[in-house]
């Protein structure tokens, strides 16, 4: 079971958005995209979320078309956290958390509680769990978004699918140290629940740190792709972001690589 693009052809306004995308996301693995605004990273979420139609091609879902997956059925199957998550009603932060089970009816209360205590213990959000989502700063908002995702992850897990997780530059509004942990989160979903995660980012060493592999999409077309320090290359990203940079061993990891450009001020 996986995620599968194969010659997916994908359009806005008659607009090419993105072209020839073939890519996979195996359970197990987290797989990172990146490339520059308006590059079709949030469209090639939107199709794997089944928000947007491919003009051309195939997108399969746990060996599902995803053409034939109904919202609920989908739902069942994987968990999306778009780019600007909106809530307008004024609900707890544990009542937003419990969202993520709603398409699991069968889970019973306890079942659901004990998701919610794990979740709210993965994003540091416990001590802020009986306040009021809307009088959270932006950041805590969307480590509660990103707990009611884990939540329905969890609820996949106990169904006996493995989840795919879909996330939009989860990272964008939260501090150094909480975008360490949200990757990490991410990693040990993927090596404990067996989840597929396909996340966007916008910081290629963040990237490059904790995604097993990488996605450059460049003009809607994929640039480079495979374990970081193949898909990382001067080359790709030059083509990808349009800067020169210079691809170094990291210091620390072995086997990994560290990014910096060679913009001068």
């Amino acid at each position: 079971m996986a995620i599968i693009l194969q010659s997916v052809r994908v359009l806005r306004a008659k607009r090419v958005v993105l072209d020839d995308v073939n890519l996979t996301v195996m359970p197990g693995e987290v797989v990172g995209v990146l490339g520059e605004n308006g590059a079709g990273k949030s469209t090639l979420l939107d199709a794997i979320a089944g928000e947007i139609t491919p003009a051309m091609g195939q997108l399969t879902l746990s060996g599902f078309n995803l053409a034939d997956l109904g919202v609920v059925e989908q739902s069942r199957l994987r968990a999306v956290l778009p780019q600007k998550p909106s809530l307008s009603f004024d609900m707890t932060v544990t009542e937003v958390i419990e969202m993520g089970a709603y398409p699991f009816p069968e889970a019973g209360s306890p079942e659901v509680d004990a998701w919610v205590k794990q979740a709210l213990v993965w994003v540091d959000l416990t001590a802020v769990a009986p306040r009021h989502y809307l009088a959270l700063s932006g950041g805590e908002q969307q480590r509660v978004q990103l707990a009611r995702i884990l939540v329905q992850s969890l609820a996949i897990t106990a169904s006996g699918e493995k989840p795919f997780i879909l996330l939009d530059e989860p990272a964008a509004s939260l501090d150094a140290r909480h975008q360490i942990e949200l990757m990490r989160c991410l990693r040990h979903l993927a090596a404990q629940h067996q989840a597929g995660v396909l996340v966007a980012l916008h910081d290629i060493n963040l990237a490059a740190r904790w995604c097993d592999r990488l996605v450059l999409l460049a003009e809607g077309r994929i640039a480079s792709q495979g374990a970081p320090p193949v898909a990382l290359t001067a080359q790709a990203l030059k083509k990808t972001f349009g800067l020169e940079m210079v691809v170094l061993p990291h210091p620390l990891e072995e086997g990994g690589v560290l990014v910096l450009d060679r913009v001068t001020c």
